[in-house]
């Protein structure tokens, strides 16, 4: 998107954040169509059509060609649209007074649907959603001033799902869970204001698992280490973070 307008990039970058400091990445940050949604038009120029007392402007830069109109101050008003370098539809919204307002679609370079949502005064609101490029379903979030909030729900490239928790002023808050590509729990557990709080389970691909203890993000308290057959291999007590001592149980090898 143009003009610095960064909500998805500042969202993610604070969910990743939490997930890092929490149970080894709980969430595959790294991974990136509604029928409604229109096909991608091909055009190896950008044009846009301004109304009354605006004048139509663009530029080619690195990421492509974008156009958009402005009025006799050269302030942003009207329809934008950015197109790649071969001139695919990139992006496609409006300004009010140099911010962006009103519906908003991105889209990939093959002309697949990518994001779909409304802009308010420049800050992404309401209900958001996005797409892998195969028209699986990538990402459903809700926004209120900018800020992720409610239910946050991501899937990977087959459409499976791989995250669902709930955001509130931009923080992870409450229950939430996350899964393998194959289905299996990878973590659960609980957080305060993007704070990781109280028991919290993480799986390996191994099929051990932990059962965890946190307190305003930091491990505290009685963590249990487990096989895959569920016996308990060891226990570990920690306390604001530090790790007091641990046990290795006598029948784990």
């Amino acid at each position: 998107m143009i003009r610095g307008h960064s909500s998805t990039l500042v969202a993610m970058r604070a969910f990743c954040a939490v997930a890092a400091a929490s149970l080894a990445g709980i969430v595959a940050c790294s991974s990136q169509r509604s029928q409604s949604l229109p096909s991608s038009p091909s055009s190896p120029v950008a044009t846009i059509a301004c109304g009354r007392g605006l004048t139509a402007s663009s530029r080619t830069t690195l990421r492509g060609i974008e156009a958009w109109c402005e009025d006799d101050r050269g302030v942003r008003t009207g329809p934008f649209e950015r197109r790649f370098p071969r001139g695919q539809l990139a992006e496609r919204g409006s300004y009010t007074t140099d911010q962006l307002d009103g519906d908003y679609a991105s889209y990939y370079v093959s002309g697949a649907p990518h994001e779909r949502g409304r802009y308010l005064r420049g800050q992404r609101e309401g209900a958001w959603r996005g797409w892998h490029e195969n028209g699986k379903p990538w990402r459903e979030i809700s926004y209120t001033a900018g800020e992720p909030s409610g239910r946050w729900l991501e899937f990977d490239y087959a459409g499976a799902t791989m995250f669902d928790g709930n955001y509130r002023d931009g923080r992870l808050e409450g229950a939430w869970r996350t899964w393998f590509r194959n289905g299996a729990p990878r973590a659960s557990g609980t957080s305060v204001t993007g704070k990781l709080e109280g028991p919290a389970t993480e799986y390996l691909d191994t099929g051990r698992h932990t059962e965890a203890l946190y307190h305003n993000n930091r491990r505290h308290g009685t963590w249990v280490y487990f096989d895959k057959a569920g016996k308990v291999l060891g226990r570990a007590e920690y306390a604001d973070g530090v790790l007091q001592h641990f046990t290795r149980s006598d029948d784990a090898h």
